[in-house]
């Protein structure tokens, strides 16, 4: 997944929680704008879900997302048939 993947569902207007789908099976909610980051190199995001927790991955780990009410986006679709 590419950091402007990424960007595009950060500056969705208006903005929509997704879920970043990891290649180890995880799922981690982004449920708000400000509760997401995006690093200036471009390979790293930091989620911070509450209070004093925070979570940081890397892009190359992340297989896709999941928008909520809709199916897997394509973007993970395209990711997982290059595997």
């Amino acid at each position: 997944m590419s950091a402007d993947d990424i960007r595009s569902l950060y500056r969705a207007d208006p903005f929509a929680p997704f879920q970043l789908v990891l290649a180890e099976g995880r799922e981690i909610l982004v449920a708000k704008r400000e509760h997401f980051s995006i690093a200036m190199t471009g390979d790293r995001v930091v989620i911070c879900p509450r209070i004093e927790d925070f979570e940081i991955v890397n892009l190359a780990d992340v297989n896709g997302v999941r928008l909520f009410g809709a199916p897997v986006s394509s973007v993970q679709a395209a990711n997982t048939s290059a595997a």
